[in-house]
């Protein structure tokens, strides 16, 4: 326990200490060795992505890339300008088009069944060549992009539901209802992360005209401040799950709880400033499941290794997902304690 003086009171405020982050790693980990089940849809869905078919934009993508690079010769020849770095970038859209499966978009994110094979070349497997599905037109290939993250998201709903069972019982809602909730919430954050990332890309265009490395840093810049505010929306997901709150009381409660500056409030003039726990637990758990993603992703999909790969990845991925939620969970309980005994 930490204690701390406050002029205003003669008596010494005593602060519980918050939880740690790698008691609710080693608590997820637990929980898969008690229920292994629980990584399956992870292993699942990296299998499906595997051995199952591939849908294609290949031509697609050809097609535009080639009229796009004939536009750019032509623009070459009949001006002085270089377009050579363009079409590089238009080769490089290409090569990413024939390797790409699309199927991988039902792996969303935050709300969503991680998959280590989300951006992987799968064209090939231990059994030969994949089935490959061709998409027509765009407008097959826009419907389905649309099933895929539609689908993408109520398997990840599912997914965090059964999760969150482990770690707690305050629910009042059913699975539908904490459903929609939940995809309202992922819709509502990916449309602020699209518009939080326009505004820096706008004006690091602008100072980049007048000098181009002073915009690329004052891009770089901008884009980590839209991150540091908006890193605690991510963990936005957890209460609707956790305690089926509604999205909006869900946004509330996670600045509330994983915000970036904690405050208690001590007297009519003074509170006392915590410093952020969300920044050092959100870095253990990347540094964790990148570090290993590296390991996993060794062999390459023609070979029978993955599949080792593939179930770690499930394991790891699921335990940080209950470390998360139980991280969550206790960081609202000492929340909750912090201010009975302050105002105790």
């Amino acid at each position: 326990m930490v204690k701390l003086d406050v002029m205003e009171r003669n008596e010494s405020i005593k602060i519980i200490a918050p939880p740690r982050a790698i008691d609710s790693i080693i608590t997820g980990v637990n929980h898969i060795e008690k229920k292994p089940y629980l990584m399956l849809l992870p292993v699942i869905l990296d299998l499906f992505l595997w051995l199952g078919p591939n849908l294609s934009m290949k031509n697609l993508v050809e097609n535009l890339v080639n009229r796009l690079s004939l536009n750019a010769h032509l623009v070459s020849e009949t001006t002085a300008l270089d377009t050579q770095p363009l079409i590089d970038l238009f080769s490089q859209i290409s090569s990413f088009g024939a390797s790409y499966n699309v199927l991988s978009l039902a792996s969303t994110f935050p709300l969503g069944i991680p998959a280590i094979l989300k951006n992987a070349d799968t064209l090939q497997n231990p059994f030969g060549i994949v089935r490959i599905i061709e998409s027509t037109s765009f407008l097959s290939l826009l419907s389905w992009i649309a099933l895929l993250l539609l689908l993408g998201l109520v398997l990840g709903s599912v997914y965090l539901f059964i999760l969150s069972e482990n770690i707690s019982e305050d629910r009042k809602r059913s699975f539908p209802a904490i459903c929609l909730q939940a995809i309202l919430y992922s819709i509502t954050l990916a449309a602020v992360l699209f518009i939080g990332s326009l505004i820096p890309i706008a004006i690091g265009s602008m100072v980049a005209i007048i000098s181009p490395a002073v915009g690329q840093f004052v891009l770089l810049l901008l884009l980590m401040m839209v991150f540091w505010l908006l890193l605690p929306a991510f963990y936005g997901i957890l209460p609707i799950f956790l305690f089926s709150q509604t999205f909006t009381q869900a946004i509330k409660s996670t600045y509330h709880t994983m915000g970036l500056k904690y405050k208690v409030t001590v007297g009519k003039d003074q509170a006392i400033f915590l410093v952020p726990r969300a920044i050092n637990f959100t870095l253990l758990i990347f540094i964790i499941y990148e570090g290993l993603n590296i390991i996993w992703r060794i062999p390459d999909s023609s070979s029978g290794f993955l599949l080792i790969g593939i179930i770690g990845h499930g394991f790891i991925s699921t335990a940080i997902l209950l470390a998360c939620l139980d991280y969550f969970s206790k960081m609202r309980v000492w929340r909750e304690q912090l201010q009975a005994e302050v105002k105790g």
